[in-house]
């Protein structure tokens, strides 16, 4: 039979109660590629509800105004790889390329075989080809507001740290597939883990308390958590607030309210509000910092799967199962320790037309950092990750030098012609 590459049916949906005796569908074997992949210690489970959701292109919201087509890869009748091809929402690129003419790759998987490599991104590149677009970008899993980069361990000083929620894990022959079919690196993103408790907390704590006080006191600013009660008009604000406050990043793709909403209903019960805070001044929103638990963990425990749902009840500290029972539960032997700044934001200007000066986006930054930092050492949590964040970002990294932590996690995005491939 050889090596076959094919596009997902789009009849076909993910089942999460399938019988043994029925075979897998193309969706199923598109999502559940753990059955396929080579075991690796370092890859996080990632949960099949949660992946299976992503990739739906007739239920997402994403799709809506986006168009994909999905592939797998066949050895002699065998699942190997997939991959998919992405026509999304504008992507910010600076001058060099129109977005409208950026194409996306993404979900990329494979077994350590350059021709598998070569075929499913061969398939995609051709797809983008045929709709007219001229440059191809990625991982992009489907655009940057959810999976992105391809994480480089080669770039990393060991040992490694666990991967956290929703980054992404590649391991290194990934890198190899891309550079030998043609891509070429085209940003960094780093991942710092900065430990909340101990000695380095309580550096921090010394260095920057006085500072980030004195700076609340002298520009009026005020710091909230989201309010549960108020759930859906926070959510609004917050779309509102990240699609302002990162529109000028490089790779920035705006979520539509229709998106952020869906979301935001998964996540509802996971959300830990004292982790989601808007910052005001003057009485007007100007920034926001979102961080979640690191569900990776539960995942882990559940190894990705839904029929290991009363894992979850082994936690403590997940936000919905604190909720329920406030003074802990019986069930209760273990926690999870780290949560993951996912998107920090300030605005640029207020809705007034006054701009927000340099001074005043640098001051108010860090004091989002500094209130998720200080609220991860009140609930209990060992470990603040952030990432993405762009190598060149020089106000976001200023705040870790100055702390003295270096980046633990790289990723890398990759780029090139559709032409030259």
């Amino acid at each position: 039979m050889g090596l076959i590459v094919t596009p997902v049916d789009r009849a076909h949906r993910y089942r999460f109660y399938r019988p043994s005796w029925i075979g897998r569908n193309d969706m199923e074997w598109f999502v559940d590629c753990g059955e396929w992949l080579p075991r690796d210690d370092l890859r996080p489970p990632l949960l099949a509800l949660e992946q299976a959701d992503l990739a739906d292109r007739r239920v997402h919201p994403f799709y809506r105004d986006a168009e994909a087509e999905m592939f797998l890869a066949r050895l002699d009748g065998q699942v190997v790889g997939r991959i998919a091809a992405i026509v999304g929402h504008p992507f910010r690129d600076g001058d060099r390329v129109s977005a409208a003419h950026q194409g996306y790759f993404g979900f990329y998987e494979a077994i350590d075989d350059q021709a598998v490599a070569g075929a499913l991104l061969g398939a995609a590149a051709a797809w983008l080809r045929g709709r007219g677009l001229t440059h191809l970008l990625g991982p992009a899993s489907p655009s940057h507001n959810y999976y992105f980069g391809a994480r480089c361990l080669g770039d990393e000083v060991p040992p490694h740290t666990p991967t956290r929620f929703l980054e992404t894990y590649d391991p290194e022959y990934h890198h190899r597939h891309f550079t030998s079919w043609g891509l070429a690196p085209a940003r960094r993103l780093l991942g710092y883990d900065c430990y909340v408790g101990g000695a380095m907390g309580e550096s921090i704590i010394a260095r920057f308390d006085r500072a980030i006080n004195r700076t609340i006191d002298y520009t009026g600013l005020t710091i909230r958590a989201l309010d549960l009660d108020n759930f859906d008009a926070d959510i609004s604000l917050a779309t509102d607030l990240l699609n302002r406050s990162l529109a000028e990043n490089w790779g920035f793709t705006p979520m539509s309210p229709a998106e952020l909403l869906y979301m935001a209903a998964q996540l509802k019960p996971l959300i830990d509000p004292t982790l989601v805070l808007f910052a005001e001044l003057e009485g007007e929103p100007v920034g926001i910092s979102l961080a979640m638990p690191d569900y990776n963990q539960v995942f882990a425990a559940m190894e990705g799967r839904l029929r290991h749902l009363a894992r979850v009840f082994t936690f403590e500290n997940l936000p919905l199962l604190r909720r329920l029972w406030p003074n802990s539960h019986p069930w209760a032997h273990r926690r999870i320790d780290s949560a993951r700044v996912i998107a920090l934001g300030v605005v640029p200007t207020l809705k007034q037309g006054t701009r927000t000066t340099r001074r005043e986006q640098l001051r108010i930054g860090p004091a989002l950092i500094y209130r998720t930092f200080t609220n991860l050492r009140d609930a209990g949590y060992d470990t603040l990750t952030a990432s993405w964040i762009l190598e060149e970002n020089r106000a976001m990294r200023a705040p870790m030098q100055i702390a003295g932590i270096e980046p633990s996690r790289v990723w890398r995005i990759y780029a090139c012609d559709l032409a030259a491939v």
